[in-house]
């Protein structure tokens, strides 16, 4: 039986190769390049086509969350003309420097655009801008596995704009855009590796990776970074085994070391903030590994669906490729053949176990949970986007191996794909768009900067023409008026869902202008005295005491934060609350803020950058 399988199967490949046309026109194999090159760019303009047609809206979900960080670095530096160093509209004050997920666009080609444009305008230029980013390094990327056109032009139409990338900017997710840099990083670091690499060239390339990496700690790309140096490490521990050289594991670790010396003022300010206000999440999550196929080839583009097979929204689990793209896919990345693409296989299988979720308490992914940088992750489904990534790569090669077996046969192979890849592109494409479309349909506010003095309220009123959806907590109007707000999610620590049963907070001790405890934005805590703001600044605050007795404290309605001081010296911490004890009965007290370790922070990246400098100025050894 397997004899006769066996010789019915060659006879079967002999018949198809003896048809299979072996000359192209060279017309027809142009046609099918252009076709495959331009699909690309056309499904990233018909994914980001509903914030075209409506320029002026903002999204749901997590939006208001994502534009409020925005509005706080872009009212910081034009109105105040400070560092965004402390956010007093949100929660009742937390840091914007050091907390997660915040100032995300400060070192960010994308910040002259928001200094200068529209809020909903610079949001689109950072997206579309984004989305184009991605697609050049992953092109560049796919150009290390393939020397097709067509190849590299599936790659960038199979990972780039698809649809996990369109509900999570649907969704308001956009440290999802930063995954947009990882093809990015792994195209410097393989180039590096590269044994034919010059050594200068290879330092380059090591320089530029770590740079790559350190926009996206600056950007808070909370998941893009760690499922980055996963699989940085996976690759170069498995390169380096099969080529049984340390050069991988020496470019990696210098890498890492200049990346974290790179991003060392946002590091710093983020470690310290995290000791205070832990992030460690639960993430239980699983899926039964044969619904995968269903994850892929689902065909739904709303956000808010649900399934029978998946846990919470579809947003945090669909990426549709389509049966087309899963199989070219799957069967490009069992055919590649090497040290690299064995290291991305590898690399690709166990993200693939880590999506599969907590199903056991020994799961890989419940075990990689356990590790201190992935305890704040919840939703194994994130690491989706990777797989496909480093898959996609090895799927490259494979073909490209098959594509040069082929021979003279190689060119109508081509054809097939190139002329394949414009209806895959629209099928991916019209999934991904729909999303985007659901989600942008909020007006700006349209609400006035008010003037100081500034308060604190419990919650913003609702407003008719402004609907955050998540948590209905709104955020983003207090930034525009000028006007704090105790209900917020724009901090890790202090956050809406952190709430005891009496609405408070861990770590909050400033009140809204509601509260039977509230006693002004500035107060002498022992009540023998007045206290009155004379100058306000979000990261520094005069305050005039008069009538106090020496030896009592003055609070400021913020909440309290290590980076606090009073006239030069750290501030007290009163019921969470900054305070400072006053030395006079009328006294002028200058509350300031600034994160204790950043100055520490700008010396280490200076001197990483003279490192860098120096290094990359070094002869070839001779």
């Amino acid at each position: 039986m397997v004899r006769a399988a066996d010789v019915s199967l060659e006879r079967l490949r002999t018949e198809i190769g003896r048809r299979w046309p072996r000359t192209v026109p060279r017309r027809v194999s142009a046609a099918s390049r252009v076709a495959a090159l331009l699909a690309a760019p056309a499904m990233i303009l018909l994914v980001v086509s509903p914030l075209l047609v409506h320029p002026w809206t903002l999204g749901q979900h997590n939006w208001d969350q994502m534009n409020t960080q925005r509005a706080v670095v872009v009212k910081t530096i034009l109105r105040f003309h400070q560092f965004p160093f402390w956010d007093p509209w949100t929660c009742g004050g937390h840091a914007a420097w050091g907390s997660l997920e915040s100032a995300p666009v400060v070192v960010s080609p994308w910040l002259p655009f928001y200094l200068l444009l529209p809020l909903p305008i610079a949001l689109r230029v950072e997206i579309i801008g984004a989305a184009i980013g991605s697609a050049i390094g992953a092109y560049l990327l796919a150009g290390r596995f393939t020397r097709s056109q067509v190849l590299r032009a599936l790659l960038v139409i199979g990972v780039v704009v698809n649809s996990r990338w369109g509900q999570q900017i649907g969704v308001g997710h956009t440290w999802h855009l930063l995954y947009g840099l990882v093809p990015w990083v792994l195209y410097f670091f393989d180039h590096a590796i590269d044994p034919g690499t010059a050594p200068r060239r290879a330092r380059l390339d090591v320089v530029l990776a770590a740079a790559c990496l350190a926009i996206m700690v600056y950007g808070d790309a909370i998941y893009p970074v760690p499922h980055a140096g996963f699989v940085l490490v996976v690759y170069a521990a498995l390169v380096a085994r099969s080529r049984r050289s340390w050069r991988p594991i020496v470019l990696l670790t210098a890498l890492a070391a200049l990346g974290m010396g790179l991003a060392a003022p946002k590091l710093l300010p983020l470690a310290q903030e995290l000791q205070r206000f832990p992030r460690y999440i639960r993430s239980e999550e699983a899926i039964l590994p044969w619904f995968l196929i269903r994850v892929l080839t689902w065909r739904v583009g709303d956000f808010t669906a649900t399934t029978s097979f998946t846990h919470g929204m579809w947003h945090e689990w669909g990426l549709y490729l389509g049966w087309p793209g899963l199989l070219l896919l799957v069967w490009g990345a069992a055919a590649s053949r090497g040290d690299r693409e064995r290291a991305l296989k590898w690399a690709g299988l166990v993200m693939l176990a880590f999506v599969i979720g907590g199903f056991h308490a020994l799961a890989p992914w419940r075990l990689m949970h356990l590790l201190p940088v992935f305890k704040s992750q919840h939703v194994p489904s994130r690491w989706l986007y990777s797989v496909v990534l480093v898959l996609a790569c090895a799927a490259a090669s494979g073909a490209e191996q098959a594509l040069a077996r082929a021979g003279d046969r190689r060119a109508f192979a081509e054809v097939l794909l190139g002329f394949a890849a414009p209806l895959i592109a629209l099928d991916m494409g019209l999934v991904a768009r729909m999303p985007i479309a659901r989600s942008f349909v909020n007006p700006v506010p349209s609400l006035e900067d008010r003037e100081p003095p500034f308060h604190v309220v419990r919650r913003l009123p609702p407003r008719p023409d402004y609907r955050p959806c998540l948590w209905d907590v709104a955020t983003l109007p207090a930034v525009i008026e000028n006007v704090g707000t105790m209900e917020c999610d724009t901090d890790n620590g202090i956050h809406i869902t952190h709430r005891d049963r009496d609405g408070r907070m861990p770590g909050v001790g400033a009140w809204g202008d509601t509260d039977a405890d509230y006693r002004g934005e500035a107060y002498v805590a022992e009540g023998r005295g007045t206290a009155s703001i004379v100058a306000w600044t979000p990261n520094e605050v005069e305050v005039l005491v008069d009538g106090a007795e020496p030896g009592e404290r003055v609070v400021l309605n913020q909440n309290w934060d290590p980076g606090w001081s009073a006239d030069g010296a750290p501030a007290e911490a009163y019921r969470d609350a900054v305070a400072a004890p006053l030395r006079e009965a009328s006294q002028t007290v200058v509350f300031r803020y600034r994160p204790a370790s950043f100055a520490w922070g700008v010396a280490l990246c200076a001197l990483t950058l003279a490192s860098a400098a120096f290094w990359l100025r070094r002869r070839e050894d001779r």
